[in-house]
């Protein structure tokens, strides 16, 4: 059993890196990989997301 929360085991989770690979491998971003948020990462995202409803980038 489990007794503190830093003992759970973190759900799995899709870094910004692995966001921008992915969205940049569908056609979707150009931009840097580097990591972090920015405009045209927002728009690839809503982009992929209005023509793939119901799925996140990158899963």
């Amino acid at each position: 059993r489990l007794e503190t929360t830093s003992e759970v085991a973190p759900a799995e989770q899709v870094s910004l890196v692995d966001t921008q690979t992915y969205l940049a491998q569908q056609g979707y971003y150009i931009g840097p990989i580097d990591g972090l948020a920015s405009p045209a990462l927002t728009a690839a995202a809503q982009a992929y997301m209005r023509d793939h409803p119901g799925r996140a980038p990158g899963l």
